[in-house]
Formats: structure tokens, sequence, C-alpha cells
């Protein structure tokens, strides 16, 4: 039972109490909420937490009632309780607040609604749940996200001096957990964009992917700047555990961390019911909503870059927020015996703005051509899935990248990218067997992974050499599982392929579906030679999207084909939104 001298000031202490400590597990509000200076608290545990002010026991849930007997308490006393629903207050005692309140960024029907999306899209969603990470520092030494966790640390230490301000041994409880494919999803209301939250986001290291745009988390915190001093540490310690959550991908191997900015709209308006609904939302979980700061619609123009021995053309650069790619794209009648590929990629190192870093330079397919082998010149039939021709091909696909990044290329490359993928092809003849690699190379290791096309056009079916090795394709870099795919790859994603297969290619589909799902990537990079339709690789691209919810970012390079013969189908600025998930920087060579 509740005491009955219990006052004000009995409520107001234990609210204090609160704010300097964690909320025990299973004692967080459910139906209800007490409202307390922008600030949200369980009715029931307060309740029971001031009891040891008013009569110097804690009462246990078991000894009194939540619900009504607590809320008239608690409203008699002149606080605002808010109950399920549109975020309507509670009826209150006469002295008390308004009856109606307007909709806010802790509205509880809000999160409700969150949950059930994440439920429409993912199947099971854990609420407030525990996962096994320490907080603190000392237990993350020697691992390799360790030193970026240092400098964050070190950086919250500087800000105003508090050394102390973890005091839990492990990660409080995230907000929200989605099992399959695995990933945290945290609903940020304003506490969190602080200063001290500013000095840990800028301190991220590229190789951490999140699935909200970190530039706009940081625009957030210079535009929001809260401040919570109960305790004194308190947004230091916040913005610690938020890093840590942030970092669950390189700590425990999950997909990357989600963030949903509870100011940004009004959730519980959305409808999970709603197909219309659903895609904005999976949209806005992605870091694609409309609400992040459009890419520059006005290109940055260099005019006659040298990219070969006998000419010249004008390069445009169009450069996204926040981008994790940038994309060579060739734009009009390509002239592939001309080109001089080293004189490219040096261009692309010179012509980009001094601090624009990213981790891949991607390039089209057929970037690179190297010979024919001539042990191979006179073979007049050759099995699609030849190891001894494969290798053989292989071997020389490998000279020729390497051929390409020496002379310090490397070197100079490294210095703005992390990866750089090359399409590297070779064809017997106009009507002979060919062969379709792609190179990625670890600019700072030298080290190259390759894989190869196998899944050919209708016309290439009985002239390219496959690389049957389905596991190539996939390739883990710091952490995060990448899909690296030929041109017409992708095709074994579009439902109507699927559809059509028969025989080996049905096979062919589902052994790469079940396999695809298996290693869960989280970014996929497309090589196709040409794309001037936003529709040729929509229905791909949409096939990954709904098999594989674990895939954050993509991104296709390519030919973009419009001159006097050929009239491109959409127009450029369009094929490059279509063909990309996640912002990118986007060369466009004009040959």
């Amino acid at each position: 039972m509740i005491p009955k001298n219990l006052s004000r000031e009995h409520v107001l202490r234990a609210i204090k109490e609160i704010d300097k400590i964690e909320i025990p597990r299973g004692r967080r509000a459910t139906k209800f909420t007490l409202m307390y200076k922008g600030r949200e608290y369980p009715p029931k545990y307060v309740v029971g937490l001031a009891s040891k002010y008013a009569s110097g026991a804690e009462l246990s849930p078991k000894e009194f009632s939540g619900g009504a007997e607590v809320n008239s308490c608690l409203l008699r006393l002149g606080f605002k309780v808010v109950g399920s629903g549109l975020r309507r207050p509670v009826k209150t005692h006469p002295s008390g607040r308004s009856r109606a309140d307007r909709h806010d960024e802790r509205c509880s029907d809000c999160k409700n609604t969150i949950i059930e999306m994440l439920r429409k899209l993912y199947g099971q969603v854990k609420v407030d749940h525990k996962l096994e990470v320490s907080a603190e520092l000392d237990a993350h030494g020697g691992k390799p996200h360790c030193r970026a966790l240092q400098a964050i640390h070190a950086s919250l230490v500087r800000y105003r001096g508090y050394k102390h301000f973890v005091r839990v041994k492990t990660l409080p409880r995230c907000d929200l957990f989605v099992p399959r494919p695995g990933f945290v999803v945290e609903l940020d209301e304003s506490q969190h964009f602080t200063a001290a939250r500013l000095r840990s986001l800028s301190n991220y290291p590229p190789s951490l992917r999140t699935r909200f745009p970190v530039s706009r988390w940081m625009d957030l915190c210079r535009e929001i700047d809260a401040k919570d001093n109960q305790p004194e540490y308190r947004d230091e310690q916040r913005a610690w555990y938020d890093t840590l959550r942030d970092f669950l991908p390189l700590i425990l191997g999950l997909g990357p961390t989600a963030r949903l900015y509870m100011g940004d709209r009004q959730w519980c308006a959305m409808n999970p019911e709603s197909r219309v609904d659903l895609r904005e939302f999976r949209r806005t979980l992605e870091g694609r909503s409309g609400r992040s700061v459009p890419r520059s619609r006005q290109p940055m123009r260099f005019k006659a870059q040298r990219i070969s021995p006998t000419g010249t053309a004008d390069v445009d650069v169009w450069i996204g927020e926040d981008p994790f790619l940038t994309r060579i794209i060739y734009a009009g009648r390509r002239d592939e015996d001309a080109e001089d590929p080293q004189r490219v990629l040096q261009t692309v190192c010179e012509i980009l703005p001094e601090g624009s870093k990213t981790d891949f330079l991607m390039t089209c397919g057929a970037f690179l051509h190297f010979p024919w082998p001539k042990e191979l010149r006179d073979v007049s039939s050759i099995r699609q899935e030849d190891s001894q021709v494969l290798g053989l091909l292989s071997r020389e696909a490998e000279r020729r990248t390497r051929e390409v990044l020496n002379g310090g290329l490397q070197g100079e490359l490294a210095k703005r990218f992390r990866y750089v993928t090359l399409g590297n092809d070779c064809w017997k003849g106009p009507d002979g067997f060919h062969v379709e690699f792609v190179h990625l190379v670890d600019l700072r290791r030298g080290t190259l992974h390759a894989t190869g096309k196998f899944y050919p056009t209708t016309n290439q079916q009985s002239r390219l050499v496959r690389n049957p090795d389905l596991r190539s394709h996939f390739v883990e870099l710091d952490g995060t599982k990448v899909m690296i795919l030929g041109c017409h790859d992708l095709t074994v994603f579009n439902p109507r392929a699927r559809v059509n297969a028969r025989g080996w290619r049905r096979r062919l589909i589902d052994e790469f579906t079940r396999l695809s799902k298996r290693e869960r990537p989280e970014v996929v990079l497309q090589h196709p030679h040409g794309t001037d339709s936003t529709r040729i690789w929509a229905q791909g691209w949409g096939g990954v999207r709904r098999t594989l919810p674990s895939v954050v970012r993509y991104a296709s390079a390519g030919t973009y084909r419009h001159d006097r013969t050929h009239k491109a189908r959409s127009p450029l600025d369009r094929v490059l939104d279509k063909t990309r998930l996640g912002e990118t920087v986007d060369v466009v060579i004009w040959a």
C-alpha cells in the first residue's frame, strides 16, 4: 500500500535518484509514463522508490498495484501521467496539467508503431534487449576496434575532465533488437544530441558501417545541443553507451546499428499494414529518408582532362552527403582501345576535392582488358567451368591488374580510398570465348581478391568461361561482408528471371540465393558494362532488398551510352540515383 504521507518532495527525490542509476530490469514503463521536465519515468517504480523517503522502506512491486492506484497518487501530487493511445494524458487533477497534450517525440504509440513496422519487415523484434558487451574500455583491449574506442573515450574525458563516467560493467539494454538478420535499432530523443555525442561521432572510423547518416546526427548535435547534468557526467556517459551500440558490428559481428530520431516525424501516424508506409519506413531505417540533405544537382566540372594518349574529356563530379563509395562512370561513346586506365585513375585522384575520401573506388565491367593467352589461341571448345582454363585466365588477369597499379599509382589511390574494384575482361575474338573478372584490391596491404561472372546472358551462355566458385563473390573487409557481382550476376535476384529459369539456371539461382542468405552481406557492388535506363537493374536491386535485409548499401558502375547513334532512355542523374543505396561520389567522364 502506498504510504498516505507520500508527498511531491518524496517523488522528486525518487526521480533524482533514478537519474543517477539505470532502471532495473523489468521495472520500465509499459502502459503508462510519468513525464517530468521532458523526461520519462516508470510510474510504479517511481512511487515504490519514493516510499523509501516517506516511510523508510522501498515498496516492492507485489506490495501495491500499478495503473489507477499509482496514477491517482501522482496526479494528486500535480504530476503528468501519459497513457497509451495517441499520447493523451490520463485525466488530471483540477490543479494539474491541461487535458490535451500535443504530440511529441516521447509518444509511446510512436515506439509501438516502430516495433510493429519492424515486425512486419523482419519478424521477431526484442524490446529492451540485453547484449553481453563490456561497457569498460579496458575489456576491448587488443581487439581491432580498440584503437577507435580509445580515441573516442579520450575525447570524452577531455571534454569536461570527467574520467569515471562508465558506472556499469556491461552495456545497458538496447532499445530494440532484430534477431534476423541481427542488428540493433535505437530510438533517439533530443537528449542524445549533445556536444559529447558530437565528439564521439566525429571520431568514428571509416570502417564502421551504420544504418543512419552519421553526418546528419552530427548536425543534429550542433542544432539541438542538449544538456543533461543529472548526474553531471550524464552527457559523456550517454555518448559512450551510444558509441558502443554503434560499434556492435565490430564488437559482435552484428549488422549495422540503425537509429531513428524520434523528433523527425509523427511515427504513430504510419500504418504497419500499408505497403507505402512500410516502404518509406524501410528507406528511413536504411538511412535513405527524403529528410536527409540531397546531393547537389550541380556537379563540379573539370574541362579537358587527358584520359588517353590521343584525347581529352570533360569530367563532372557529383558528391553526395556522407558518401561510402566513389564510382567512375563513362558517359557517351567509350573508346576502349584508346583509353588509358592508368590515366583515368590518376585523374580521379587529381580532381577530387581535398578531404574527399571513401572506402571504395569502383569501376565498370571491362574497365581493363588483357590479351587472350597464347596457350589457348588454338582451342576451339571450352567447358564453361573448366578450372584449368579459368586458372590460366585468372593469372593473366591478375598480371594486368598489377601492371596498371604499379608506378606509384597504388600509393596515390591509397591516400583517398581503402579498396578499388576493377572490371577485367578478355575476349578470344568478336564471336569467341570470353571471361569477365572483377578484382578487389586492398590498396594499403596490396592484397587482391578475385571473382568472376557466373550468370551469363542467353547469348553468352555457350561462350562465357564461368566462375564456379560462388563463395568468391563474398569477402569480409574490416568486419563488413561485401558481395561482388559481375555485370549480369545481379539478374539472379530478379523475380522474373527466377520464374522463367529452367535447368541449370534455376539451380544456380537457388544455390546463390541460399548462399547469400547465409553470408548476410551488408554491401553489394555490381560491375555492369552499360546502363542507360533506370529500369535495367531495377528488378534485380529490388530483389536484393527483399531477399537480403542485411544489405544497407549497394552501387552499380558502368557506361552511360548516349550519343548520336544511341539515345539514352533515362536522364543521367536518374540513372545514378537508381543504381545506388547510400550516397556516392560519382566521377562522370564524358567521352
